[in-house]
């Protein structure tokens, strides 16, 4: 698996919970979270550590709104922190490295 590989997998864990484009809600952030920390899904990228990102978007009353979704890599590759940002919540997630 190469990088942009493994950006498109944890995109696609995050639109699991936002079904239809439906907005993310706080409990499937919760289930999300802890679907990331116990991911088997490794950094490829070695050179690549700490903070990775990535948005996927809801309509929302008509309107796109983004979720963006924050994880930080351990050396392992590893993911060990997952903070989740949408309009009306920020959720964290494991512990942060920096």
């Amino acid at each position: 698996m190469n990088y942009p590989e493994y950006l498109t997998a944890i995109q696609s864990i995050l639109i699991e919970y936002m079904p239809n484009e439906t907005v993310l809600t706080a409990e499937n952030a919760d289930i999300l979270g802890a679907r990331l920390l116990e991911a088997d899904i490794l950094n490829p990228n070695s050179s690549k550590k700490g903070y990775h990102q990535t948005v996927a978007v809801f309509k929302d009353r008509g309107v796109w709104t983004p979720v963006t979704l924050h994880w930080q890599t351990g050396e392992e590759g590893r993911i060990q922190y997952a903070r989740v940002h949408t309009p009306s919540f920020i959720k964290e997630y494991g512990q942060e490295r920096f």
